[in-house]
């Protein structure tokens, strides 16, 4: 027991050093500037653009008019989770560490499948989906998961190739 309690104490200390670290301050400072960057890029766009500032009128081409003026709610998520994987080069190059930066664009990302979920798909299938496989997918990236299993599946995929060529 005194061994866990060791531990839970070394990694709270780590943790309480990491988050007074300026680097850990340098990331909320990015990803605020990144956040910042894509609300102004998507005014720009929302007001630049007639088709996404006006409601269409009936006429030529309405159905897909109508669908492009409905879809102006993922402009935001959408800019945000450029701009923050912009972010995460920069991050990395700066101070050489995003994690909070690459957990933001995550964040990002999973805004995005709710907001495409709720505003602009009406198949409920495709709902779900988007919500049991994209947002886990998401999350998955986000910790870092993803590459892994990635990897994984390439070396796996190797290996049978190899074992194929063997027989």
């Amino acid at each position: 027991m005194e061994q866990l309690a060791e531990q839970t104490q070394s990694i709270w200390e780590s943790l309480l050093t990491y988050l007074s670290s300026p680097a850990f301050y340098m990331q909320i400072v990015i990803v605020l500037a990144a956040l910042l960057l894509a609300w102004a890029l998507s005014t720009l766009l929302l007001t630049r653009l007639a088709s996404l500032r006006d409601e269409p009128q009936p006429g030529a081409f309405y159905d897909m008019r109508a669908r492009l003026y409905r879809a102006r709610i993922l402009v935001l998520p959408l800019m945000a989770a450029i701009v923050l994987g912009a972010a995460i080069s920069f991050g990395t190059a700066t101070i050489g560490v995003a994690w909070l930066i690459r957990v933001a664009q995550g964040v990002a990302f999973i805004i995005l499948l709710f907001s495409l979920a709720s505003y602009f798909i009406r198949n409920e299938t495709v709902v779900l989906a988007l919500k049991w496989i994209g947002v886990p997918l998401a999350i998955l990236y986000v910790i870092g998961l993803l590459d892994d299993m990635r990897r994984k599946v390439h070396q796996w995929m190797d290996e049978s190739n190899e074992m194929d060529v063997v027989s």
